[in-house]
């Protein structure tokens, strides 16, 4: 999270130094969020937010760019770190960046509650020669709402994808951060990040930090190479004279205690140890985050897997599908690691799930909420892992919300209900792809989000907001090229949101399943899962994940293909049988009075009437 002004306090001690024969750890969400700023500084000619957000194959092409930089100047990039988990004590502090989000959600959609224009052309991008290491400020219109919703999974999955870089990777059970300053403490090296946080871990005296903002092209040098201001811990120490056994973590402390206080005052302070005399608790609290980690596979009783299998099989995770499974008691006793539960007095034995923060309308129920059926059946999977006594019966799931509540809880099969659930799924997809035969796959994918918006549609009684849009939609010649510029309303931007909802949902159950199988092998995973793992195998990667630039050519696609096949009726249920669709509404009509808790374990997570509590 930083340490307010500590950067800016050191940056006079650092020094401008070539990258060229440095060994470079780099922190990953850092990483990621760096790529996305320099992709938003490209978009000269963008008007708004969504003409200037960048399409994860953007996004992906522009890492790899980045890194061939650093390996084209001398530098070997020896690990890139990503967060697997993070401490249970910070949750407080992600809820409040949820609700931070939702309000600048609702913030911008007051701004333009009539919707907003969109230009093709202002979406190309004007990049210098030093691209990607001239680093452009983005004008503040373009960050309003947050960063592209899979944007950190959609870099890993760049990284992971290339023979170069894959083996650098790593999602680690814990904070990245963490781990970067671990392995420089005890290879040495230089970490990239973009978190003051590093300054204050224990990296070593020859080891050292800086910032992806601060890495630029030198103009002096002869051949092409990369320069950065360093932050050299062993020499800031010395020529600050703070105590060798304290380091940085004085001074950092005197700013926790007293964030207003002058440098000279805070670092006379920190010589003399002062704040860390007076609270000496508050500061023992202060450095757990900043404690090292054993970045080595540990070897445990033969009771448990085996390290290395869990470690390997975390990696086919993203980053918050991994926390998920990393809240289980079993897995980090797997791997070694003390479990720490909940930091927040409300939710100390919840299991807590941090969906991305998707772009949709606040006035409209929130576009993960129709997918959620294929999210019940992921989460459930865990199930057929854990020892009895671990297993759970429901998840929190954390999104877009109106006010401070702390997610919502949903139930979750049993390991006994997970096959016939499966077949539930394996019927939909089959019903819905004979319908539309002869698609691309993307489309075809597209297709089940808008048989899923109909399904659930149905179940609450409310007209299928994707037939009300596609519908209204004013069909244009796709070869048309004077019409440039397209009117989005907020309902098509919903629309757009649950048709990524609802893939991300499908991604999360492919990752659930390759997990068991790669913990277990195949013969231990239920035939209907492997057939259903089967069937997920064509889902399009995030960097072929029909964006928001994509559109108008998605509803036109849709309009085409929904809407122009007359034995396709959208309102019905795409999922069972016209006899369970009347069952269902039985059922709706006899739990009318209920107050909406759940006394029935579902047997059926498919159901898109989903329990929650």
């Amino acid at each position: 999270m930083g340490i307010p002004h500590l950067t800016t306090f050191l940056r006079p001690y650092a020094t401008l130094d070539s990258l060229k024969g440095k060994d470079i750890v780099i922190d990953g969400p850092g990483l990621a969020y760096h790529i996305y700023h320099i992709c938003l500084g490209t978009k000269k000619s963008a008007g708004n937010y969504f003409e200037a957000n960048p399409s994860y194959k953007e996004l992906g092409e522009t890492v790899l760019a980045w890194l061939d930089g650093l390996e084209r100047s001398g530098a070997a990039v020896k690990r890139i770190y990503f967060d697997g988990r993070l401490p249970p004590a910070k949750l407080d502090v992600r809820y409040q960046r949820l609700n931070r989000n939702t309000q600048q959600l609702e913030k911008y959609h007051k701004e333009y509650a009539s919707g907003l224009r969109y230009r093709l052309s202002s979406t190309n991008r004007t990049t210098s020669t030093s691209f990607p290491f001239a680093f452009s400020p983005q004008r503040p219109n373009f960050t309003k709402l947050p960063a592209s919703s899979f944007l950190v999974p959609a870099i890993i999955e760049a990284l992971q994808n290339s023979s170069k870089y894959k083996h650098l990777v790593a999602i680690v059970p814990g904070e990245a951060d963490t781990y970067c300053a671990s392995y420089v403490s005890r290879y040495g090296g230089t970490i990239l990040t973009g978190d003051s946080d590093l300054l204050v871990h224990e990296i070593g005296t020859d080891s050292s930090v800086s910032f992806f903002q601060d890495v630029e092209v030198s103009s002096t040098a002869d051949s092409w190479t990369l320069q950065s201001q360093i932050f050299h811990a062993g020499s800031i120490i010395k020529r600050l004279g703070l105590p060798p056994s304290y380091g940085i973590r004085a001074l950092a402390f005197e700013i926790f205690m007293d964030c207003h206080g002058s440098f000279s005052k805070l670092l006379k302070q920190a010589i003399a140890l002062t704040a860390i005399n007076q609270h000496q608790n508050m500061y023992q609290d202060f450095v757990k985050e900043y404690l090292p980690v054993d970045i080595d596979v540990v070897t445990l009783g033969s009771e448990l897997l085996k390290p290395s299998v869990v470690k390997a099989a975390l990696q086919v995770l993203d980053p918050r599908i991994c926390e998920y499974v990393l809240q289980f008691p079993y897995f980090m006793k797997c791997l070694g690691l003390f479990h720490s539960s909940s930091g927040s007095k409300d939710g100390a034995n919840n299991i807590n799930v941090f969906l991305p923060f998707l772009i949709d309308s606040p006035s409209r129920t929130n576009a993960w909420e129709m997918s959620t059926s294929i999210r019940q059946l992921a989460y459930g999977c865990i199930n057929l892992l854990l020892p009895v006594e671990e297993r759970t019966t429901s998840v929190f799931e954390n999104k877009r919300q109106a006010n401070a509540s702390r997610g919502r809880e949903w139930e979750i099969p049993s390991a006994s209900d997970i096959s016939e659930a499966c077949i539930e799924v394996i019927n939909f997809l089959h019903e819905t792809r004979s319908k539309h035969k002869g698609q691309s796959v993307a489309d075809h994918w597209t297709s089940i989000s808008f048989a899923q918006d109909a399904e659930w549609s149905e179940s609450i009684d409310k007209v299928s907001l994707g037939k009300k849009v596609l519908a209204g939609l004013q069909i244009s010649d796709p070869d048309d090229t004077i019409r440039k510029t397209s009117d989005w309303d907020w309902d098509m931007i919903h629309v757009m949101a649950q048709i990524q909802g609802s893939h991300y949902s499908f991604r999360i159950l492919k990752q659930m399943i390759t997990f068991l199988t790669l913990i277990g092998g195949r013969n231990s995973v239920p035939l209907p899962l492997l057939q259903l793992n089967d069937m997920l195998q064509n889902l399009p990667c995030l960097s072929d994940l029909n964006g928001l630039e994509k559109m108008d050519s998605i509803l036109r696609t849709m309009k085409e293909t929904i809407l122009g096949d007359s034995s396709q009726k959208i309102g019905i249920s795409t999922a069972t049988s016209a006899e369970v669709s009347k069952q269902k509404k039985k059922r709706k009509r006899d739990n009318s009075n209920k107050t909406g808790t759940a006394n029935k374990k579902p047997t059926n997570p498919f159901d898109v009437l989903g329990t929650d509590w």
